[in-house]
């Protein structure tokens, strides 16, 4: 692979320069919301950008990210390699890939609006954060994005024609059911590497748990990003792995692919056709297809159970919360009650606790997200955590808190510090 390494003391690339008047929206097709307007302002105007051009990339990066920046090419160029012959599709310019580190999150997102750009945040995965096996995360999610690129810049036919005429404007994948979207990048993080989402535990388990006890989503809500059921925002990426990888199983390995390119031709934005292109492939409707996608989550779970049960007998347990949603990190405090950070999907996030054995509800210690570790001094009123706080408009940095019980008040101990998931040692000392 040949690189250039350019530099750029003005700013951004041109094509990320002119991609940001389009991010509002654009968005819309990662299930991000933002507006056009303070879109010129996402970016630290101290930033020394700098470039790497490759055959087919432009990444850009702050200039102290420049081994970083040289390892997402190699792993941008591979992605290509490995994608562009599966999905039958070649960019018609390069993908701007900016490299971010201006927050304590892992995330990426791709658009084909005003051009071909893939925004990845660098900060690596807490346990919380991203599920699932992985050979390098990078790796992974330069795969997934690149995947999003390919499969919605696609057009062919009418649509094609109608980007001749008016340029880049209509991109008939980028509105195809979300499943759809995030449940191919899934599909193919998984198939070109030994890790993926489609290997996860946890998204085995969302399904399998869906299936025995007969909860399994409908067609409505995998097709959206937000909802207060279990799993929340994983629903689309964890049925639509399983819905590709039952067309892969059943109709051939390539079917996936061949679905993007025939809704690449779709001239009625959205309204109707995606019946049609799945019957030329499988001579079944979406809603067919997904009776047997429901059929066999439930076959699978009720022979995993089974295989389960059949080496002896389980331990029993038994639920100590009734809420839902996500209750992790439990601990207990020093007067024996049960502690843990919770979000129910309908009330803010919050740390509470109750004495084993007691009938009275949970008290509420306080606001804290559900993700991230947290612990209590050895007398219980401190409690230590990590939450992002805002320092500027440009960074969104981690920093270290302690939450007073006895007065409720919230003490800062660091400044951009990027700490996270703090323990007291066994001495309290530390």
């Amino acid at each position: 692979m040949t690189c250039a390494l350019r530099k750029n003391p003005r700013g951004l690339s041109s094509g990320v320069s002119r991609a940001l008047g389009a991010v509002g929206l654009s968005l819309l097709a990662t299930g991000l919301l933002a507006s056009s307007s303070p879109a010129a302002t996402i970016f630290d105007p101290a930033i020394a950008w700098k470039s790497i051009v490759t055959p087919h990339f432009r990444i850009n990066f702050p200039q102290e990210l420049e081994a970083t920046a040289q390892l997402t090419a190699a792993y941008a160029e591979e992605a290509h390699s490995l994608l562009a012959p599966y999905l039958q599709s070649t960019p018609a310019q390069r993908t701007e890939v900016t490299l971010l580190d201006s927050e304590d999150t892992t995330n990426g997102f791709a658009l084909p609006l005003p051009n071909n750009q893939i925004f990845i945040y660098l900060s690596s995965p807490p346990a919380d954060q991203l599920m699932g096996r992985y050979d390098s995360w990078l790796r992974d999610l330069l795969i997934h994005e690149y995947t999003h690129v390919l499969h919605m810049e696609k057009t062919a036919g009418l649509p094609s024609l109608i980007n001749q005429v008016f340029g880049r404007s209509y991109f008939p994948n980028m509105i195809q059911p979300i499943f759809l979207i995030e449940g191919l990048a899934v599909h193919t993080e998984t198939r070109f590497s030994t890790g993926g989402r489609g290997r996860d535990t946890a998204y085995r388990m969302y399904l399998r748990q869906a299936a025995l006890t007969g909860n399994l989503a409908g067609l409505d809500k995998a097709s959206g990003y937000y909802t207060i059921d279990h799993p929340g925002g994983e629903i689309p990426y964890a049925y639509g792995m399983a819905f590709y990888r039952l067309l892969a199983e059943r109709y051939g390995p390539d079917t996936p692919a061949k679905l993007a390119q025939a809704h690449a031709t779709n001239p009625y934005f959205g309204l109707w056709g995606l019946d049609d292109e799945l019957k030329s492939l499988t001579g079944k409707t979406l809603q067919a297809i997904w009776q047997d996608l429901h059929a066999d989550l439930r076959q699978r779970a009720q022979d995993q159970r089974a295989e389960t049960l059949a080496r002896g007998p389980l331990t029993a347990v038994q639920p100590l919360t009734h809420t839902g949603m996500y209750h992790r990190h439990p601990r207990y405090l020093p007067d024996g009650s049960l502690a843990w950070a919770e979000w129910d999907g309908h009330s803010f996030a919050q740390v509470m606790a109750q004495k084993p054995g007691s009938d009275a509800p949970p008290q509420r210690l306080m606001g804290k997200s559900p993700f991230g570790s947290w612990d209590a001094s050895r007398d219980g009123r401190w409690l230590y955590h990590a939450r992002a706080w805002d320092d500027n408009r440009f960074t969104n940095f981690e920093d270290l808190f302690r939450f007073d019980t006895k007065n409720k008040k919230l003490e800062r101990l660091s400044t951009r510090a990027r700490l996270d998931m703090p323990a007291i040692s066994p001495d309290g000392r530390w």
